[in-house]
């Protein structure tokens, strides 16, 4: 013998189920796709020597136009610290510049610079060159 549910008035005709009136429901439509935009993050490297650190951003903007951002960092001064960075071939330097020489004090320090280059995105990105004497 199966244990069936008990029909009482609430179970609309289906024994074991229940009707439940909700009153003031609100309804809400919004976009389930995420917003476009055409900046792209093509390729972040990070150059590290001991504890001196050197990470290069590299953004699309669209059409042929890139930036490039290039953050150093270290806990202690590093005399004679040079960055180079070079464009691929066949890039423009548009703004700002593209690597630096410095007694570095210690701390973060970034300088940014854009370019505009025909070539595929695949080949905008390039490797840094991080150097520094020895005291």
């Amino acid at each position: 013998m199966r244990n069936a549910p008990l029909s009482v008035p609430q179970d609309g005709g289906l024994p074991g189920s229940r009707s439940v009136m909700v009153l003031n429901l609100t309804s809400v439509d919004f976009p389930l796709a995420p917003a476009g935009g055409d900046a792209h993050s093509l390729r972040s490297t990070t150059v590290t020597r001991g504890d001196v650190a050197l990470r290069k951003q590299l953004t699309w903007l669209g059409d042929d136009r890139y930036a490039a951002q290039l953050t150093l960092s270290a806990p202690r001064a590093v005399p004679g610290l040079e960055v180079a960075d070079s464009l691929p071939e066949g890039a423009v330097l548009t703004s700002g510049q593209a690597g630096f020489a410095v007694d570095f004090a210690g701390g973060s320090m970034t300088i940014s610079y854009t370019f505009t280059f025909s070539g595929t995105p695949e080949q905008a990105g390039t490797d840094p060159l991080l150097r520094w004497r020895l005291p």
